[in-house]
């Protein structure tokens, strides 16, 4: 039995020395002075590197002052007198503080409460922060590559809008408002356009008082016949009141070189941005825009008024819609005679149709449908609608402006992101490696306190002892 090795609970090691009254239960309130002395004698040490090493630990304990004391015996040689006593003050400090250590044995219970610190809460702390700053590293590198290829994706888009808007993105404001200019020649050769398809009007007018049991005034796409009577820059107000105004005032588009103060970008928390699909939403088919003021007074036509049935909301609207509906009328039309039924053929030698109907065969429906389908189109493009819904409301080119502002800017946001993810990556990297450092540090603390408790211990039993359990979850 006296040959068996004494095991010891690395949790219980500071209990079973008090137990076996090895260590008193106040010797907290003993080891204070010490560690005040420890700290007072540390301020005056000799260069050299072993010390240096002990006094880099996370602790000084009782084996480091021993280790200190065989250090002086060789730098203090020199003070020792023939009754083997030093005169040195750092000699007579440290062998005081090993002196007060060894009283009780308050070195074995401040030893083992340094163990069970070590074991219980210093080294996983620390490798809780290693594994902390390793997934920080890791979550850095894929937001790095997240911002590059946001600004990819913003600098496309940037692009894109800019090709729809038809400018190169030099100045915003000014070449959107040069832009405008164009619209007019624009309207004039959709009008003329129009102007082509007066034939197609009255062959849908003919048909529909042919088919109509009502005798009447057949008043259909009124706001096409107006535009192929008076022009591409017919007004609202004419469409309205069936007239032209005696003068025009139209909302003003003016251009001022504003010198802009640079906003300094704020990278928040590192929020990502959604870009959605991609797609900049200017609002162009939002017809509800609040329209300048408008008002008549002796034939003046002002803000809604003054625009051209092109450039205003409403009447743009109901164009789109008449020709829809022409569309729609000469799509069946050519259906109905490119392929007519077996039936049309008796019944067709039955009525009487007009020359204006008869006389018209599915080819020239055909050629008119293929020009209604043009104009659409014209219309339907996206920077016309833009440029046409900036002659009408100046305010909607600061709309344009600061939307291609804010894009503009995020391709500069996400490079910038992604170089402070690239530093933090650094950052992470550096942290983590101090933290293994502390780990390797901590851990040879623990080994060294390991070793000298056991030996210490097994020369008071002259049995061999083990520091057992949950110390060997931290240990290598």
């Amino acid at each position: 039995m006296d040959k068996l090795p004494i095991d010891i609970h690395s949790g219980k090691l500071q209990n079973w020395l008090i137990t076996r009254r090895h260590c008193k239960d106040d010797w907290v309130n003993a080891v204070m002075p010490i560690r005040q002395k420890i700290a007072h004698a540390i301020i005056d040490m000799p260069e050299n590197e072993r010390i240096l090493q002990l006094l880099k630990g996370s602790h000084i304990t009782y084996f480091h002052c021993k280790e200190i004391i065989d250090i002086l015996k060789e730098t203090e040689k020199d003070t020792k007198n023939i009754f083997g006593s030093y005169s040195s003050q750092r000699m007579k400090d440290w062998q005081e503080i090993v002196k007060l250590y060894e009283k009780d044995n308050i070195y074995l219970a401040d030893a083992s409460q340094l163990l069970q610190r070590l074991v219980q809460y210093d080294i996983p702390a620390m490798n809780r922060q290693v594994t902390k700053d390793e997934t920080s590293f890791e979550d850095h590198v894929k937001k790095e590559e997240e911002y590059k290829k946001n600004a990819h994706q913003a600098d496309r888009i940037y692009h894109e809008e800019l090709a729809k808007l038809g400018i190169e993105g030099k100045n915003f404001r000014k070449e959107i408002i040069e832009l405008t200019e164009t619209v007019v020649p624009m309207i004039d050769e959709i009008a003329d356009d129009l102007v082509d398809l007066i034939p197609a009007v009255q062959y849908y007018k003919d048909f529909s008082r042919y088919t109509s049991s009502q005798v009447e005034d057949f008043n259909r796409l009124s706001l096409l016949g107006l535009i192929q009577n008076s022009g591409g820059q017919v007004t609202y107000y004419e469409y309205i009141h069936g007239s032209p105004p005696t003068s025009i005032e139209r909302p003003k588009l003016i251009y001022t070189d504003e010198i802009k103060a640079e906003d300094d970008i704020d990278f928040g928390d590192e929020a990502e941005i959604d870009f959605g699909s991609d797609e900049i939403d200017f609002g162009i088919d939002d017809v509800t825009t609040e329209l300048p003021d408008a008002s008549v007074i002796e034939g003046i036509a002002r803000g809604e008024f003054g625009l051209t049935v092109f450039e205003n909301p409403i009447s743009m609207r109901d164009l789109k819609g008449e020709l829809s509906e022409l569309e729609i009328f000469l799509r069946f039309r050519y259906s109905q005679e490119a392929n007519p039924p077996p039936i049309s053929v008796y019944l067709n030698a039955l009525e009487e149709k007009d020359a204006s109907i008869s006389s018209i065969k599915a080819e020239k429906i055909w050629d008119w449908k293929k020009k209604v389908d043009a104009i659409q189109q014209k219309l339907n493009n996206e920077q016309t609608k833009k440029l046409l819904k900036a002659r009408a409301f100046p305010g909607y080119i600061d709309e344009i402006v600061e939307e291609l502002e804010k894009l503009q800017l995020q391709e500069n946001k996400f490079y910038r992101l992604a170089e402070i993810s690239s530093q933090k990556q650094k950052d992470s990297q550096e942290a983590a490696k101090k933290s293994r450092e502390q780990v390797k540090l901590f851990t040879n603390a623990l080994i060294y306190l390991k070793e000298n408790i056991e030996k210490d211990i097994s020369k008071k039993y002259g049995r061999e002892c083990n520091i057992i359990g949950e110390i060997y979850n931290v240990l290598p």
